[in-house]
């Protein structure tokens, strides 16, 4: 994921969250890696005769009680795996509805979590079409960063977005599932699988390209999804957000953003600067960096807007 992010432009909505889902991943990988050694170790001590009392002795953490860690060392890989991938799954569906819900935009959670009405018969009330397509765009926003976004393989195009949302729909409710359901199928997870099955398969893949099987769920299966599949729906979450974020940037909400942070920063007057500073490349990459503004891929095209909004004057 740091990889997709550095390669592409950096997004004016998305960067935080871009972090914290970074954050998740690694958070993940390293508990995977320490569950299994310690399922090991335990292990090994429950075959020696260790008691309770042994096991807190060896392995005495706030919680850690030994009955806890004899129940954990006796989960198969595989329980362990689904466990992770439900913890991770938690994780970031909570850290897109706030995303969602951050955005300057009104009703965006909504738009960001649900596919346009009418899109299939299970997307009703106000989706992604009714929320973020129609917002005035901005001439100069577009041909700031029209070519960049365009450029940016991350995101998606417009007519697979409401498929993009019926697979984060799913996951979604398979969440909801978990923390309400015990984790057993109910109408809308089923609903969401068979939805998603048939019109985003090509977009749930994984790090390398491959895809990955969509959960195929009914009414009373029990929920286990794969690390795997976790991974995947989070990179398609990711490619989401980066879609609305592109959206929302080349609108005039973006323009008021641009100007709004640029002046947080700068100063409510202009910021002059002779060419021969802006010769040095990195000078102005460095002002757009600290007020949060993503960098387009041309910097002439940055500079004309801030000087178009008289952010920034050149002189002799």
């Amino acid at each position: 994921m740091e990889r997709h992010y550095n390669d592409a432009m950096n997004p004016m909505y998305t960067r935080e969250f871009h972090d914290g889902i970074t954050e998740t991943f690694h958070y993940t990988n390293t508990i995977r890696a320490a569950s299994s050694a310690l399922a090991a170790d335990v292990a090994r001590l429950i075959s020696a005769g260790a008691n309770d009392a042994v096991l807190e002795a060896f392995y005495g953490v706030p919680g850690g009680h030994g009955q806890n860690l004899r129940v954990f060392a006796k989960m198969s890989a595989e329980d362990q795996e689904a466990a992770a991938a439900e913890n991770w799954l938690f994780s970031v569906v909570g850290r897109y509805e706030v995303w969602a819900d951050s955005l300057p935009v009104a009703k965006s959670s909504r738009g960001a979590q649900f596919p346009s009405s009418g899109s299939s018969s299970h997307a009703t009330g106000v989706g992604f079409a009714e929320v973020f397509p129609v917002l005035t765009a901005s001439p100069e926003m577009i041909s700031t960063y029209y070519a960049s976004v365009q450029a940016d393989h991350r995101v998606l195009a417009g007519d697979r977005v409401d498929d993009a949302l019926s697979l984060y729909r799913l996951f979604k409710e398979c969440r909801n599932a978990a923390a309400h359901a015990g984790g057993v199928t109910d109408g809308p997870v089923s609903n969401w699988s068979t939805l998603a099955r048939e019109r985003a398969g090509d977009l749930f893949v994984d790090a390398s390209g491959d895809v990955v099987p969509i959960p195929e769920l009914d009414p009373g299966d029990q929920i286990r999804l794969s690390l795997r599949q976790v991974r995947a729906f989070v990179a398609l979450t990711m490619r989401i957000a980066y879609t609305i974020d592109s959206i929302v940037t080349m609108s005039a909400v973006g323009l008021t953003t641009v100007v709004e942070r640029w002046r947080r920063v700068h100063g409510e007057r202009p910021l002059f600067v002779s060419e021969r500073v802006l010769r040095r490349g990195q000078w102005l990459r460095a002002r757009l960096t600290a007020a949060s503004i993503a960098v387009p891929d041309d910097p002439a095209d940055a500079l004309a807007l801030l000087r178009g909004e008289d952010l920034l004057r050149l002189v002799i």
